[in-house]
């Protein structure tokens, strides 16, 4: 069980996150939406007519975009915490009931889960989400109608073919 000077030194940790959070997602969003004027790109015109051009400026603004919803999740696992702090339930285990460890709420602050719990549940997300493994693609990835080309790759090795016979080989 935390103390009560434990407890708020945690709610400064939260509230000072939360503004941090708020801060970086403030930034990220005028960035993603700036207008690309001349004075923000230095160009003589603001039309961008480079297809290198319009690719780098999509690829930042997707980027900021990202890191606006990465920024977004983070902000609503503080204002979890702050809900269990005011709730009293602050550093218990959402899953268990177990007390977190001091030493897991200093480093994340925000998190409602113990670490035996939190990696269960990373291991339970892996296993719903298979990724590349191995030089493969898992069977969700057929599914979803992507071909394995590091398979196919490895079938003409073996098979004594080049790499760019494997565009003939099917996939599996």
């Amino acid at each position: 069980m935390l103390t009560q000077q434990q407890l708020s030194e945690f709610l400064a940790a939260l509230n000072s996150k939360r503004v941090a959070t708020e801060a970086t997602m403030s930034l990220a969003k005028r960035h993603a939406l700036a207008d690309l004027t001349q004075e923000a790109t230095g160009e003589l015109s603001h039309v961008r007519l480079h297809p290198a051009d319009l690719g780098a400026d999509a690829a930042e603004q997707e980027t900021e975009l990202v890191i606006t919803g990465l920024e977004a999740a983070t902000l609503a696992q503080v204002d979890e915490a702050l809900k269990r702090l005011r709730e009293g339930c602050y550093g218990v285990c959402e899953c268990c009931g177990q007390d977190i460890a001091i030493e897991r709420l200093k480093v994340i602050p925000e998190t409602a889960y113990c670490l035996n719990c939190e990696m269960d549940r990373e291991d339970a997300t892996a296993s719903k989400n298979p990724q590349f493994i191995d030089g493969h693609i898992s069977h969700a990835a057929y599914v979803s109608g992507e071909d394995d080309t590091a398979e196919r790759f490895t079938k003409a090795e073996s098979q004594g073919r080049n790499l760019e016979d494997a565009s003939n080989i099917p996939s599996p």
